[in-house]
């Protein structure tokens, strides 16, 4: 994606807060934005394998709609919240797809945890889904429907911009590609499965037959060689390198840092 587009994306997901990304048209993700206060709910879900597959599930039929009426789409997640996607053309070929969803229909606060009983794993579950539901956006069907108009819109603004480069790369390629652009947010594997539409099993499978490392080897890796950098070339304290690299947590990222490079990230510094 080109940075007038990315800023684009930035702009409407810190406006509707929601998770935004955009597919190529192999639906294989290429660009997400969101906070990861607006997922922590599906993530919270997904440690049901059950409930991903359910949930990749419906992605997948709405794309195949979406293809059929070769306009945007608007649909209910098999847990009731909001989610609409849109083809983007390029010179009147389909180019990929723009995302946009996670959000609650006001006044159905209760239809999710209802949804998700089937799938908990022990009470320690539901509570944690009745914590993180609270954290999910609610929207009216009125402004459901101007999402839409201005996501509708957006789409016309991408497509006029290139649409998604390189669409259509294979799946492990395209997870190296969004860690790379992606290092700076919380990643799971759950997410990667979602974003690629593919269970949390081949995509481990597939990506270590690729690479010989496993994704979340790799993550570290990225985030260990940014983090080297800006200890050296910034003044940053060792908490703010650790957010700037995807860790909430500083002393877990001093300890990840110590156990990849040797040495603590102060003692890197100074070295």
């Amino acid at each position: 994606m080109n940075r007038e587009a990315e800023e684009l994306l930035c702009a409407f997901a810190r406006m509707s807060r929601m998770h935004l990304s955009v597919c190529d048209s192999e639906f294989h993700s290429v660009f997400s934005v969101s906070s990861s206060s607006q997922i922590r709910f599906c993530r919270a879900l997904h440690r049901s394998e059950q409930a991903l597959e359910r949930c990749i599930a419906s992605d997948l039929s709405a794309r195949r709609a979406c293809l059929e009426s070769g306009k945007l789409y608007m649909y209910r997640c098999p847990f009731g919240l909001f989610e609409v996607i849109v083809p983007l053309y390029v010179c009147g070929e389909l180019n990929g797809f723009l995302i946009a969803g996670k959000s609650l229909p006001q006044g159905e606060e209760s239809t999710p945890l209802e949804a998700a009983m089937p799938y908990l794993s022990g009470e320690n579950h539901y509570d944690t889904l009745c914590r993180e539901i609270q954290y999910l956006e609610k929207h009216t069907k009125a402004e459901h429907e101007d999402l839409c108009r201005v996501l509708e819109a957006l789409a016309e603004r991408l497509s006029a911009l290139g649409g998604v480069p390189n669409p259509s790369e294979n799946i492990p390629a395209g997870v190296r590609k969004y860690l790379h652009r992606n290092f700076q947010q919380p990643i799971t594997l759950s997410d990667l499965a979602m974003n690629f539409h593919c269970s949390t099993v081949s995509l481990t499978k597939w990506y270590y037959r690729e690479y010989g490392k496993t994704i979340m080897e790799e993550l570290n890796e990225i985030r260990m060689e940014e983090a080297k950098k800006l200890l050296r070339s910034t003044n940053a304290s060792v908490g703010s390198v650790a957010a700037s690299c995807g860790f909430s947590d500083a002393g877990y990222f001093t300890k990840c840092f110590r156990r990849t490079v040797g040495c603590t990230p102060t003692e890197w510094r100074t070295q």
